[in-house]
Order: structure tokens, then C-alpha cells, then sequence
């Protein structure tokens, strides 16, 4: 099953592909499977103004955590022949360092691993061999996610 869904998104025109994601990204969020962890609401961004926040949020965090936590750590993972036979397992290294930069309550992290990380490495391997737009790619997918979260609130 998994396979056969892997193929479906690999084929997918770029477009298609982010608004998928978008959408299973949302779908994951909202199963809301983590609320016996504690939350602290939001509260880091409490004293940030609306223009610094979307700018922060949407264009900044995105560009350097895809950078970072995909790029960067996925290319390195992907040096080991071991980790590159495994794609399962650089997607689930490069969840757990995104998610450890996403650590604002118990809750949140593990979220993150899951709605943000798991989305985002996973879309950095199908189009890092599919095009050389992976990056701007994941960076889309993170951005409209980061701009769907802050308007919803």
C-alpha cells in the first residue's frame, strides 16, 4: 500500500504534489494524537507583531530549517550507503532534528515530528532525485504551511 502511494505522489506535477502535502500535513495536524502531552498554547510568539511573526514564520524559519534539517542533513545522510538503501530512516533522522528545533512544549515537538518532519524529508528525497528544485520545493510546502498555521490562529 505504501509503495503503490509513494509512486502516486512521485508522479505528481510539482503543484499537485505541494497542495498534497499540504493537505496530508493538515490531516495529520488535526488528528490531534499528542493532546495528553502538555502545551504551552503558542506563547513563544506572544510579543512578536504580526509583520514579525509572518516574516519570521513564512519566509525565514522555512528557508533555514529546509536548508538545514532537509538539505543539509539529508545530503549527509545520504552519503552512508547503509542510510541510502533506507530511505525510512533518513526520513525519520531528519524528523527528529527538525522536531528538536521545534521544542516549545512536550506536545508540539512531537507534532512537529510527525505533521512537519515526516512531510517535509520525505518531500526532499521524492524530488531530490526527481529535480533540482527539492529544496524550493520543501520550502514551499513548509512556507504555506507556516502561512495556513498563522492565519487559522
Amino acid at each position: 500500500m505504501f509503495k503503490r502511494l509513494d509512486n502516486f505522489l512521485k508522479n505528481l506535477p510539482a503543484i499537485l504534489f505541494i497542495f498534497t502535502m499540504l493537505i496530508i500535513n493538515y490531516c495529520i495536524a488535526r488528528m490531534n494524537l499528542f493532546s495528553f502531552l502538555s502545551d504551552n498554547n503558542g506563547t513563544r510568539h506572544i510579543f512578536i507583531s504580526k509583520y514579525n511573526q509572518f516574516l519570521e514564520s513564512v519566509i525565514i524559519a522555512p528557508f533555514f530549517e529546509t536548508l538545514i534539517y532537509q538539505k543539509v542533513l539529508i545530503s549527509l545522510c545520504c552519503m552512508w550507503d547503509e542510510l541510502r538503501k533506507r530511505k525510512y530512516l533518513i526520513v525519520i533522522i531528519s524528523s527528529f532534528m527538525f522536531s528538536l528545533n521545534h521544542r516549545y512544549s512536550p506536545q508540539y515537538a512531537v507534532e512537529t515530528f510527525f505533521s512537519g518532519g515526516m512531510i517535509f524529508a520525505y518531500s526532499y528525497l521524492t524530488y531530490k532525485d526527481k529535480s533540482k528544485y527539492s529544496f524550493w520545493i520543501v520550502f514551499s510546502i513548509h512556507s504555506l504551511w507556516n502561512l495556513f498555521v498563522m492565519i487559522s490562529n
